[in-house]
């Protein structure tokens, strides 16, 4: 890296000397490179004492931009004192004096060299402070900026996804962000305190990896099994949105999910969110664990549902299968359904079951379906 390129700032007087020193430094450059330590070591020497004399963190900035170039040129231990002065002017710089010293450096590749070269101290800096960290990563080498984010998802979250969002999503490293979003979500206690780090993986397709995206389905999965409506409804926007997921994915989710719901109780059965995810797969499930379905909507819904709303869900459920469900199919829950019916003396329950029964009517009789769908016709008319 050659000698930076100093701004000229002339109306700070101070400059006046960062403008000298710049242009010795254009002139001599390869010379002073080249020449033995003892000669180097006292002009090193004499920056470490002024700046440590100044008590301004203003005035001291000024020097910072020439004892980075001296540290390239100097030996030990002169060399880690001059390191250590800038480290100490990087802990307690504001954000402008950080520009000012990487303003007077020249190049994006020195800019990249100098973060690179005191990343602890930039790092430690960038992470714990937004402003300092949107402006050091628009100059920082990709390396550097997937090393702070995967940082910053573990310091502050929350920050992390707002930088996430103002990127759309577009960082250097995907994979790498969306584990350390993986590693962070197993530090948080609470089930919706994940949601955000949840989406921001979705946004990122599980960076295409297909680790991640397995260990998101296993999140799905856990949400759609919560006994609570927040998690399963999170779940299930999630797997709406998660349209990048393998169909050998998407199969697992549900016959998970439908395990869970065929072992409730009538009682506890009412989970909506959980029920209707399992639609979106509907197409992709054998027949097992479609009878398995069938058996939570119709006998556990329907059939032993004490609530109105336990029975509108598992009739709503019956009226979205494609292709749509017959009675010749399914006639032994048909005619539990048609039975319920005729002898629920609650007229509200009473009113749903029918309406169900008739928008489930394919209309078209034959001789295995014609007597049960009278019977429906005649209860409808009663």
């Amino acid at each position: 890296m050659g000698p930076f390129s100093l701004a000229k700032n002339k109306s700070d007087e101070k400059c006046q000397l960062v403008d000298c020193v710049d242009k010795i430094m254009d002139i001599f450059y390869s010379r002073l490179e080249d020449l033995p330590v003892d000669l180097l070591s006292p002009f090193a020497d004499t920056i470490i004492k002024g700046v440590n004399a100044l008590v301004s963190v203003t005035q001291k900035r000024i020097f910072i931009p020439v004892s980075i170039w001296m540290a390239e040129l100097i030996n030990e231990p002169i060399k880690s004192q001059i390191a250590s002065v800038i480290n100490t002017f990087i802990d307690s710089a504001s954000l402008e004096d950080l520009k000012f010293v990487f303003n007077n450096i020249g190049v994006k590749d020195d800019k990249e060299e100098v973060i690179q070269t005191y990343n602890d101290a930039l790092k430690q800096r960038a992470t714990h402070d937004q402003q300092v960290f949107e402006y050091l990563y628009d100059i920082a080498s990709k390396d550097i900026r997937k090393e702070w984010f995967v940082e910053l998802i573990r310091v502050d979250h929350q920050r992390a996804l707002k930088k996430l969002e103002q990127l759309d999503y577009r960082v250097d490293d995907r994979k790498s962000v969306v584990s350390a979003i993986f590693t962070r979500m197993n530090m948080l206690p609470q089930i919706m305190q994940r949601k955000e780090l949840l989406f921001a993986c979705n946004k990122m397709k599980c960076a295409n990896d297909a680790e991640l995206k397995g260990r998101f389905a296993e999140s799905i999965k856990a949400l759609l099994r919560d006994t609570t409506p927040d998690p399963q409804k999170m779940g299930m926007e999630l797997l709406q949105e998660a349209t990048y997921l393998s169909q050998t994915h998407k199969r697992d989710i549900a016959i998970d999910t439908i395990e869970y719901l065929s072992s409730l109780p009538p009682a506890t059965a009412y989970q909506p969110s959980s029920a209707k995810s399992v639609l979106l797969a509907w197409p992709l499930l054998t027949s097992p664990p479609r009878g398995k379905l069938l058996y939570y909507v119709f006998d556990i819904l329907i059939r032993r549902g004490s609530t109105v709303q336990s029975i509108q869900l598992g009739l709503n459920i019956m009226s979205q299968i494609e292709p749509k469900l017959l009675y010749e199919d399914y006639s032994k829950y048909f005619d539990d359904l048609l039975n319920r019916a005729e002898t629920e003396t609650d007229p509200n329950i009473k009113s749903l079951l029918i309406n169900g029964l008739n928008g489930l009517d394919s209309k078209e009789l034959n001789d295995r379906n014609r007597n049960f769908w009278q019977r429906v016709r005649r209860l409808s008319s009663a």
